[in-house]
């Protein structure tokens, strides 16, 4: 099927692509663009009804993306550092971590809205976010299980975005580092979500009865501020 474009006054150009195993209307967010998947006999006067419809719902994922992109002047808190972004008149991206801050020197000459620049920046600063999070995460997993009286076999950390953390049936914890954006409290969570999963390794009822009680009886209030949380990266 021929992809196309619509144009709309608040989202700009959507690149449509009709799907002949399309059931429904999907909206996504690529390189700053929306994308919408429809089902290959769909009419265009249908796709606006739609659009109109689900519009709330497009508007939080077209801010979400806008958000991820970095420029300068940027201060972003992690839970070791903070991340600034300024300019310099040099032609490379500098990184400097002093004093409790992560230094981000872009050239003035470059486009930081380039989708490959943007994705060099966020590979440049995830590699400090990384290091950091292997010791920042391991002092908490271990805090936690030990003030829980349990034991787990392995720690590792991953780039895991949508996977923040994981338990396998080895006893082996997975953290990722893209939990240091976020509040202790929610890191918390996470770990106490994995740690539960020593004891159960599904998520049945008797799972999210041990969870909450790990959590002190909020965990379903930390799995939505979890879920709603705006990752600046």
């Amino acid at each position: 099927m021929v992809s196309f474009i619509i144009s709309d006054d608040e989202f700009g150009d959507i690149t449509v692509k009709p799907d002949s195993m399309a059931a429904r209307y999907i909206f996504r967010v690529k390189s700053g663009r929306i994308i919408a998947t429809i089902p290959s006999r769909a009419k265009e006067k249908e796709l606006i009804a739609v659009l109109e419809e689900k519009r709330a719902d497009i508007r939080k994922l077209w801010l979400r993306r806008r958000d991820d992109c970095l420029s300068v002047g940027d201060v972003i808190e992690t839970r070791c550092f903070t991340i600034i972004i300024n300019s310099h008149s040099g032609k490379n991206i500098l990184y400097n971590l002093k004093d409790g801050a992560l230094y981000v020197l872009f050239p003035v000459s470059a486009d930081i809205s380039d989708e490959i620049i943007q994705n060099k920046l966020k590979t440049g600063i995830m590699s400090f976010i990384r290091r950091s999070s292997e010791v920042y995460l391991k002092e908490r997993l271990d805090n936690i299980s030990s003030t829980l009286k349990l034991n787990y076999r392995g720690f590792s950390v991953s780039y895991g975005r949508s996977r923040l953390g994981k338990c396998d049936v080895n006893r082996n914890i997975t953290l990722s580092c893209y939990l240091m954006f976020y509040p202790q409290q929610l890191i918390d969570y996470v770990v106490m979500h994995e740690l539960a999963h020593l004891t159960e390794m599904n998520h049945s009822e008797d799972f999210h009865r041990l969870c909450n009680s790990y959590c002190g009886g909020n965990e379903k209030s930390l799995q939505s501020q979890l879920r709603t949380f705006p990752r600046p990266i």
